[in-house]
């Protein structure tokens, strides 16, 4: 298996969750398609994974809090951690939500579940570089370089994606939007980064 494909990440994770003892994993995205994929193939393979997603427009505090709660919840899981990307935005108050998460390291560290953490490529350094403390604890860091084409019949040039990724996407913009305006980010900045594929 090729380094940083869809099959070798996946059976990283896969043995990776076998082992006795719980922690976290970082692993870098190239491609959300390709990062569902991984999520898909780690189900079919028995892996029980539960998915969090974490919101966009929540103070630091709210974000930590609620990511803890699940993840008590989730004893004895893998737990599939999406959505950084959104939690700090690039022109926003982002090194807050990284100090909370900095914070927390220990206690999301002692969790008894198995921790997937995506982040993707872009702001993989401004993490290493915001809190290393916290990238320190990660047991597993892997790179999914690895990119899905488009289904058949579907030209790249013209920028289209499946019909599942876009539900997606536009799920998790409208999921996201009432949370940003109650937040009073500005329109542009909402339709700038929220409406952004994350691709």
């Amino acid at each position: 298996m090729e380094s940083g494909s869809i099959a070798a990440v996946t059976e990283r994770l896969r043995l990776w969750c076998a082992r006795r003892d719980k922690g976290l994993a970082r692993v870098e995205w190239d491609s959300a398609l390709a990062r569902r994929e991984v999520v898909d193939r780690l189900k079919r393979a028995g892996v029980p994974v539960i998915e969090i997603d974490l919101p966009a427009g929540a103070t630091a505090e709210a974000t930590v809090a609620g990511l803890l709660d699940q993840l008590r919840g989730a004893g004895g899981s893998a737990v599939s951690i999406t959505g950084i990307e959104w939690a700090f935005p690039e022109r926003g108050s982002h090194l807050d939500t990284l100090a909370a998460l900095g914070f927390q390291r220990e206690t999301l560290a002692s969790l008894p579940v198995w921790q997937i953490w995506w982040l993707p490529s872009s702001l993989t350094e401004r993490f290493m570089l915001s809190v290393p403390d916290l990238d320190s604890w990660f047991q597993l860091r892997l790179h999914l370089t690895e990119a899905l084409p488009p289904p058949a019949g579907v030209g790249r040039e013209r920028g289209t994606v499946s019909v599942e990724e876009a539900r997606s996407l536009a799920r998790r913009f409208w999921d996201r939007l009432e949370p940003a305006r109650e937040q009073n980010f500005p329109e542009e900045r909402i339709w700038e980064e929220l409406a952004r594929p994350s691709r």
